[in-house]
């Protein structure tokens, strides 16, 4: 099981929670109809619903396919699990395709047991496909469209990267106060040196060193996505 399952399943019921008590809250005041009553009845129904499929999915899908799928994600998930300092996400040792359907089969399994059971409460068992059906549907195009942002990000970080190492950022100078303001005014009437403020110095290489190391892990995670990534390619041909 994956070890941060616990905190996946209690952010994620949290922020569709606060998503559909906002959404009620709206609903409401564009009515004018009581929000507070909306916003109570929608985001009970989201903490109702998440709390059902992330629990299923985090608990339940999830580690049967890690324990039972001998290849793929599943079996670099399972390595992963036992490594020190895991970072739950789809990882850049997998390629693209790999990244893109990161726990895509995982959402659509939970998703047909939560819309078939939560649909067969409200119209019996006439409900257990249609509801099965919908909800597998939306929680895998769902979870494709969350990884496919995530690799957005990578690319966007990736193109700042290589800007950077064309063009190097240039440390911006110290905020010129209102002390400094006096100081250049006297400084053409009377010789008055001007002190380098060492304090600001030492932060922005401090920033700076911080900043490069951060570019360098991301390097290192472009590297490995480029290898998969022609590892891909040869497969294919």
């Amino acid at each position: 099981m994956d070890p941060h399952a616990g905190r996946n399943v209690g952010h994620a019921v949290l922020i569709s929670t606060i998503l559909g008590a906002t959404y009620g809250a709206g609903y409401g005041l564009l009515h004018r109809s009581s929000a507070a009553v909306f916003a109570f009845t929608t985001g009970t129904s989201a903490f109702l619903g998440t709390s059902i499929f992330f629990g299923i999915r985090e608990w339940a899908v999830s580690p049967l396919l890690v324990a039972t799928v001998p290849r793929g994600q599943y079996a670099h998930r399972r390595a992963q699990y036992h490594e020190p300092g895991h970072v739950d996400g789809p990882d850049p040792e997998e390629g693209w395709a790999g990244m893109r359907a990161y726990k895509v089969p995982d959402s659509a399994l939970a998703g047909a047991v939560t819309g078939g059971t939560l649909n067969t409460l409200r119209r019996g068992r006439a409900g257990i496909i249609p509801g099965a059906v919908t909800i597998a549907v939306t929680a895998a195009a769902l979870q494709y469209a969350s990884n496919e942002a995530f690799i957005a990000r990578i690319k966007l970080v990736a193109r700042e990267l290589k800007s950077s190492q064309t063009h190097p950022a240039q440390p911006a100078p110290p905020a010129r106060g209102f002390s400094q303001l006096v100081l250049d005014t006297l400084g053409y009437v009377m010789p008055v040196r001007r002190i380098e403020d060492d304090e600001f110095v030492a932060v922005t290489r401090r920033r700076q060193e911080e900043i490069e190391a951060r570019l360098g892990n991301i390097h290192r995670e472009l590297l490995d996505l480029e290898a998969a990534d022609e590892r891909d390619k040869g497969a294919l041909r």
